[in-house]
């Protein structure tokens, strides 16, 4: 059975800005949507704003837990942020 969700991106600071945001989706075979979601505020662009969530198989939304700017200086991000690793596996493929 399909599910719709709305998943509203607020930055804490200012409610009312609107935020730029991009999400990462990961899935499982257990039926979960893993989301990781970078964004910014219109209000403060400097200000990343990042969190992780997970949708149930029965369409409940878990807390957004918030987790630390992935783009830093000493940072500068990763395509694995939900376990994707591309190109060759240690499995010979």
């Amino acid at each position: 059975m399909p599910v719709d969700r709305v998943l509203p991106i607020v930055a804490a600071t200012d409610p009312a800005a609107r935020v730029f945001g991009s999400i990462e989706v990961a899935t499982t075979a257990d039926g979960r949507i893993h989301l990781f979601i970078v964004g910014a505020s219109e209000a403060d662009e400097s200000v990343q704003l990042a969190g992780y969530t997970t949708i149930l198989p029965d369409g409940m939304v878990t807390p957004v837990i918030a987790t630390r700017n992935p783009f830093t200086p000493s940072d500068t991000g990763s395509p694995s942020h939900l376990g994707a690793a591309f190109g060759p596996t240690s499995r010979g493929s």
